[in-house]
């Protein structure tokens, strides 16, 4: 389908049509990366549709989407229109990029439906984690950030953008995404942007406890062990040789190399992103610290010392990602957690209104039964009264006690039967008697019959 469709473009290993601009390889690079997020890979179990037409995956909703989205936008098209060389500059291509996201938070954030919400959370979400990293892979690009001279190209660049302290942690923007997103510009493409929301997000991140597995930590091993940055790192990789360079010890205090600092990570050493981090940079100080007193007259040292100097700055390129990316993802954890906790709350809700409401129905039974039991009470006590005026006026022969027709009705019946029913008793009665007077006589002339006759 659509889906597929794009995914397998988003995957692929596309020829794109360069024109040998930095920022398309990173915004390529960047786009390969947020396909494999969990909330935006297509996979059988995928819940969140970002690489394909909304109109296309859905069809049903192609007039009211069209509706409240006059510009749909997903991420297949903003990969076919990067590879094409459709985007001439950066904030072009990152401008489309966020589209995707703020349509899905305009579309569904005014909606109440539990998914509608999360889906509207998952993207502002993903919205703040592309601009982190259009910051790192768009601008310029890390390595013409560590070029010779690139500081001196634009002495304003790294002038503080006031509008970029509004961004504030990738934290808190699960609190209000619709606002976020929706009511946000995207930050500028600036080295100045770049350092200041870097820094705020590495103070941040450098109080993270340190994950059990610290995958992402152990990825920068790898990195820096790529071809790229492997010249450069051979000098740091294995502790200093102290026999070789006794001195080394008079001028560094805390002599560290990459395989200790892994060896540290893979022992759970570190408690603090920022005490790995604080390691990994003292590596290349060290070296900067040493090499520059003898990088004179010294050719290895003036070659450690430039060595040095560029994985520093490199370095920084790749803790950014390390921090973003870690994060994204503790930011991840707490929407998720949130969104489990309000679950929580409304499972506990709807178990709360049910006891509710069966206490209330129990209770109208309950007042039925206490009605159903007053009205036979009182029907009793209204019948024994009847019963007991009724009573009072045949003892005394006085009939006018103020009863109305129906009573006096009911009393007259009800005397008619006494009156029946003692006349029956009274003739029972008699027959008796004149049953037992009968057998008497009989049993009389059978005695008289039987006793002999005397002369």
């Amino acid at each position: 389908g659509a889906a597929g469709g794009a995914a397998a473009k988003l995957g692929e290993a596309v020829e794109p049509k360069w024109r040998d601009e930095q920022w398309e390889k990173g915004a390529l690079a960047m786009l390969k990366k947020l396909v494999k997020h969990e909330w935006v890979e297509p996979t059988p179990s995928q819940i969140y549709f970002f690489t394909a037409p909304v109109v296309d995956m859905y069809p049903e909703l192609r007039e009211d989407y069209l509706r409240v989205v006059p510009e749909p936008m997903d991420m297949g098209t903003v990969h076919d229109q990067l590879c094409n060389g459709w985007y001439d500059r950066p904030e072009d291509f990152l401008e489309d990029l966020a589209k995707v996201f703020r349509n899905c938070v305009r579309y569904n954030g005014h909606k109440e439906d539990e998914f509608s919400r999360k889906y509207s959370g998952v993207a502002a979400h993903l919205l703040r984690y592309t601009y982190d990293m259009a910051l790192e892979h768009i601008f310029r690009g890390p390595e013409m950030d560590a070029a010779p001279g690139a500081e001196e190209e634009d002495p304003d660049a790294d002038a503080p953008d006031p509008a970029a302290e509004a961004y504030g942690s990738i934290m808190d923007t699960e609190d209000k995404p619709t606002a976020w997103a929706l009511e946000l510009p995207p930050p500028a493409l600036s080295r100045g942007v770049r350092k200041q929301l870097r820094a705020a997000r590495e103070a941040e991140v450098a109080a993270f406890d340190m994950e059990s597995k610290a995958k992402d930590c152990k990825s920068v091993f790898k990195t820096l062990w790529q071809s790229k940055y492997k010249a450069y790192v051979r000098w740091f990789w294995d502790p200093v040789d102290l026999n070789r360079l006794p001195d080394y010890v008079t001028y560094i205090s805390k002599p560290i190399s990459v395989v200790e600092v892994e060896k540290n990570l893979d022992h759970v050493r570190y408690r603090k992103y920022g005490d790995f981090m604080d390691d990994l940079r003292l590596i290349f100080k060290n070296a900067m610290v040493y090499n520059e007193k003898k990088a004179d007259y010294d050719p290895h040292s003036a070659k450690a010392l430039a060595d040095a100097r560029h994985m520093a700055t490199m370095l920084e390129n790749i803790l950014a990602m390390l921090t973003v990316d870690a994060a994204e993802r503790r930011a991840r954890a707490k929407f998720l957690n949130r969104l489990a906790k309000d679950d929580v709350a409304r499972r506990n809700a709807e178990v709360q209104r049910r006891r509710e409401e069966q206490y209330k129905a129990v209770e109208k039974q309950r007042e039925r039964e206490r009605t159903r039991q007053r009205r036979r009470e009182e029907a009793y006590e209204k019948k024994t009264d009847i019963q007991l005026r009724a009573a009072a006026a045949f003892d005394d022969g006085d009939d006018e006690i103020g009863l109305d027709f129906e009573q006096r009705e009911a009393l007259e019946e009800k005397q008619r039967k006494e009156q029946l029913l003692r006349e029956k008793r009274v003739r029972e009665r008699a027959r008796e008697l004149r049953a037992t007077l009968r057998a008497s006589v009989d049993e009389v002339f059978r005695r008289l019959h039987r006793a002999p006759l005397r002369a």
